[in-house]
């Protein structure tokens, strides 16, 4: 072997939604026979093959001949093929599975003789699950390289070709970032090959320190000047699939592979960004509900054709919503190209779409009979796997002359609801309501429900001091639930004070001051500020006896606020959400200000310090504890007790996908916090903060961007016994993410309910029962550790419950057992 020899892997990256400037791939064809000896890997967003035939005809022919062509000799690969390229840590773990499907789908239109066997990208488009998907998905070797590290890089790995394991156990041989591979600019590694005095001496220092065979990657961006990026050392042009042939048997060690070596940061809190990410994610959830509810549907009536078109293009505008470039490039342009609007207009895109599909579908299914007058019928959906007991909300419209309601089921049993007024007419009777009731459902299906209007008033109408929740001449609001003994102080900006959890005797507001405020570093004051001293009126909007929703309102140094809390009596979940409005221009964040030179490329930034920004605060005491955090397709032990970094170089995994959970050994307890999307936070000294608002400095292409409007972000607390498997917290989670689905009838329905599936291991999430051409298909995930048995039972048509990987070929799994944070799809 040639001492100082470089491996490059080059080739191009971007697309129509990207970057792909017309003439693009002319000078890439053109220069590829001007330098015969170089070799191209494209992760292009395949929906641009498309964009080509139908604009340029004749450019897509020669396209295809070129590719046909070089696909063969090994001068052209494709990698990934991710349909739009997302940050994978940031998104949904079935969105990640449908973006490598979809991709391939689009490419194998245009290209039907490529094969995408290798995992490559240009941007840190990585998750931990990722050994598991890709080999369930048929592809054979990773690389974990991404020459474009604006919003971060992998950890450094031991060794040259490694085994890459996840956390169900998969393994993958990759070539990681390396131990002595630096970082460059405030943009990419060594290995990139931007920086020339960096790439001409990397491979011999590579060699220097173990590695025998370095290689290093760049996918320019479509556009640049078509030429091979790395020149005038030595250095052998080559691609992935190439690569490992030569050298895949030099692979050694394992490595397992967790989602706090994804090294990410994104300024979390900035406004705009905030908005976007709450959109993205509300779809992310509603979308595999709606293909549930069309699966449900569609076992009984036959193909909805309509509906699974819509389907279909709702998850093409979600997963271009989900771009990397609407993450990294949020505020960039303007008006309606700025990235976070596009992402944003894509995702209501999506909800309009799952809207007509889910209204259409359910009109199919509630045939009626004829309907007694005065009498509502309603049909309650669940899309969880699982048993369930929880609320389910309805607007309801009455004539004149009702007081009050009551629900049945169809057995005739009364349930016990409430209800909201809306509009009440002069008489006082109700005119519109809010209905809320707590139907059980056995697992994916449906169930009916009467509604009967009621003349004469009852309902919940005891004394005062039998409310669940009532004010205290201490300035406190006490809510009491089957679960729980809640106190807000009124005059600490609606602090709880108590958090008593009946179930395991602990008061996780004992010790601690300022659980639930707000707190964040005003630039202007040059001060942390907060509401932890501020008084609060509060607003009783519900007060029954199956829930309690309050709102607390009011303001510190000159920022309003309110926090709407519900809890439900037999609920162990409890749901906040908190908005703080900015009426003028105010900078939050870490008092750092980049001098002019290092405002676009400095790596000390004020976006990194998430404990300087405006949080939610949870301190958590003085008992150590031990955090477990979700993520895509996994769930994982965190190794951060300290999240503090504030520059490019430092970066910290201090995100929250899903959920966070803080369990104490010494009472054998837990608190879980969800977030109603991806979020960064700030743990400090036993401390947790959730970001709520940033507005300072982010640098690069974010800038000087400070709060003005409002921020608003949606978050639950579950106490629980045990650690985060024994408190059933994934559970927990998936009911978070997938609330009941309400039908108002038009009459007494003709089919009372049905099942379509029912999985009796409650840590097993149903994540989708899908139908494609060859017929239906179940997607699970075992969100826990031990291997178990899988007990489930259904009623879809031609299902055999075959287990298959996500590719549709034959898996070698037992059908009756599950394992360690396994995704099964069965046929």
């Amino acid at each position: 072997m040639v001492v100082g020899k470089l491996y490059f892997v080059d080739g191009y990256h971007g697309g129509i939604r990207g970057h792909m400037p017309e003439g693009s791939f002319q000078d890439i064809m053109n220069a590829m026979k001007m330098w015969p000896a170089w070799k191209i890997s494209l992760e292009i967003e395949p929906e641009s093959w498309e964009y080509i035939r139908r604009n340029d005809p004749y450019t897509y022919k020669k396209i295809q001949t070129f590719i046909a062509e070089h696909t063969r000799n090994g001068r052209v690969e494709f990698i990934s093929g991710s349909y739009a390229q997302p940050f994978c840590w940031a998104v949904n773990g079935e969105s990640n599975v449908r973006q490598l499907i979809h991709g391939a789908e689009v490419i194998h239109r245009h290209f039907p003789e490529v094969v995408i066997d290798t995992y490559a990208v240009q941007e840190p488009c990585f998750t931990s699950a990722l050994p598991q998907i890709c080999a369930q998905l048929g592809f054979v070797r990773m690389s974990l390289k991404n020459p474009t590290a604006w919003g971060g890089y992998m950890a450094k790995m031991p060794g040259a070709i490694i085994h890459l394991r996840g956390g169900d156990g998969t393994v993958l041989p990759a070539v990681p970032r390396y131990e002595y591979e630096e970082l460059v600019s405030c943009s990419a590694t060594e290995a990139a090959g931007y920086d020339y005095p960096a790439i001409a001496r990397f491979a011999e220092k590579c060699i220097k320190n173990g590695i025998p065979a370095p290689v290093g990657m760049c996918l320019q961006d479509l556009g640049w000047s078509s030429k091979p990026l790395v020149r005038d050392i030595d250095v052998e042009y080559t691609t992935w699939r190439e690569y490992f042939a030569q050298f895949g048997d030099q692979v050694k060690g394992e490595v397992d592979f967790s989602q706090e070596d994804v090294l990410v940061a994104l300024p979390w809190g900035n406004r705009i960004f905030q908005n976007m990410l709450r959109t993205v994610r509300k779809q992310e959830n509603h979308i595999l509900q709606v293909e549930k509810l069309l699966a449900i549907v569609e076992s009984e009536t036959g193909e909805l054709s309509e509906c699974r078109q819509l389907l279909n293009h709702a998850w093409e505008y979600l997963m271009h919503a989900q771009h990397h470039d609407g993450y990294i490039c949020a505020t960039t342009r303007e008006g309606n190209k700025q990235w976070a609007f596009r992402s944003s207009a894509l995702a209501e895109g999506c909800r309009l779409m799952l809207d007509e599909a889910s209204e259409k579908a359910m009109q199919v299914l509630g045939a009626v009979k004829e309907n007694p007058e005065g009498d509502i019928w309603l049909r309650v959906y669940s899309t969880t796997g699982s048993p369930r007991t929880s609320p389910a909300n309805v607007l309801i419209g009455l004539d004149p002359g009702f007081h009050s309601l009551k629900v049945y089921d169809m057995e005739g049993e009364e349930l016990p609801c409430q209800w909201t007024v809306m509009r009440s007419y002069d008489d006082g009777s109700l005119g519109a309501v809010l209905l809320h009731f707590e139907p059980t459902l056995e697992g994916i299906g449906y169930a009916s429900y009467r509604v009967i209007p009621d003349a004469f008033p009852e309902q919940f109408v005891p004394n005062e001091g039998k409310k669940p929740a009532f004010k205290t001449i201490q300035d406190t609001v006490e809510v009491h639930t089957a679960y729980y003994r809640i106190i807000f102080d009124l005059t600490k900006g609606a602090s709880l004070v108590q958090l008593y959890d009946k179930e395991t005797g602990r008061d996780y507001a004992a010790g601690v001051d300022g659980l639930g405020s707000l707190r964040g570093f005003k630039i202007a004051e040059d001060r942390f500020i907060g509401n932890g001293v501020s008084r609060v009126i509060c607003e009783f909007i519900e007060n029954g006896p199956l829930q309690v929703k309050l709102r607390f309102i009011g303001s510190f140094n000159d920022l309003e606020f309110h926090t709407t809390v519900s809890v439900g009596i037999n609920s162990r979940r409890i749901d906040f959400e908190t908005a703080v409005v900015f009426k003028e221009e105010t900078a939050i964040g870490y008092p750092y200000t980049p001098p002019p030179e290092e405002q676009y490329y400095g790596v000390k930034r004020s976006s990194c310090r998430e404990d300087y920004k405006l949080g939610v605060q949870f301190p958590l005491g003085a008992m150590p504890v031990e955090i477990t955090k979700s993520a895509p397709y996994d769930i994982y032990q965190s190794k951060l007790t300290d999240t503090r970094f504030d520059s490019w170089e430092t970066i910290r995994h201090n995100i929250i996908n899903g959920f966070i959970d803080f369990y104490q050994e010494s009472s054998n307890t837990g608190l879980t916090v969800f977030c109603d999307h991806v979020n960064g936070y700030a743990l400090v000294d036993n401390h947790f903060a959730l970001t709520l608002g940033f507005g300072y400095h982010g640098n690069f292409w974010w800038g000087y961007q400070p709060l003005k409007g409002t921020c608003a972000i949606g978050y639950s607390l579950l106490p629980h016994p045990g650690n985060w498997e024994k408190g059933q917290v994934p559970f927990e989670d998936t009911l978070y993410r997938e609330p009941l689905l309400v039908q108002r009838l038009c009459g007494a329905p003709e089919k009372d309910s049905g099942s379509l599936w029912k999985c009796e291991n409650t840590n097993v999430e149903t994540i989708t029962v899908l139908r494609d051409l060859e017929g239906f298909k179940v997607r699970l995930f075992h969100a826990g550790y031990q291997e178990e048995s899988l007990r489930f039972s259904h009623a879809i048509p031609g299902f055999k419950g075959v287990p298959v990987q996500l590719d549709g070929r034959p898996s070698d799994r037992a059908p009756d057992r599950i394992g360690k944070l396994e995704i099964r799809t069965f046929i």
